[in-house]
């Protein structure tokens, strides 16, 4: 059985990656570099995103990625370390390709949210808001 590998995007020392990324937990872990995953779904500009991370990441000494929020600002909960975004076909049942016009949605989200500042790493940190 071949494995495909789908292009997804990786927020990365924050940077936003276009990478193909074989769909097997195998793959997010090495990625991740994690033995647990959690995923997330956000929607962005009206399109449904699924956020992939480490499950396990506040546990261990790693930089804030992505800060969620409410309608105040106030923080409800983080991200650490890398995360793998991805779009996923419910009709179909499958995992598949961000097309050029999500990486422009999820550029475009990146580059204009709200951003906290993450004092201890010198660094903006971009924020979802959650309601």
């Amino acid at each position: 059985i071949k494995i495909m590998k789908k292009i997804m995007y990786l927020l990365k020392d924050t940077k936003l990656l276009r990478v193909k990324i074989e769909d097997n937990l195998k793959s997010y872990y090495e990625i991740l570099k994690c033995d647990l995953i959690e995923t997330l779904n956000i929607n962005i500009n009206n399109n449904k995103y699924t956020f992939i991370f480490d499950e396990e990441g506040k546990l261990k000494e790693n930089y804030i990625n992505l800060v969620f929020i409410d309608k105040n600002n106030k923080q409800i909960d983080y991200i650490t370390n890398h995360l793998i975004i991805q779009k996923y076909d419910y009709l179909n049942d499958e995992v598949i390709d961000l097309t050029n016009d999500d990486f422009i949605n999820i550029q475009t989200w990146y580059k204009n949210c709200k951003k906290l500042i993450d004092f201890e790493n010198c660094r903006y940190v971009p924020t979802i808001e959650i309601y």
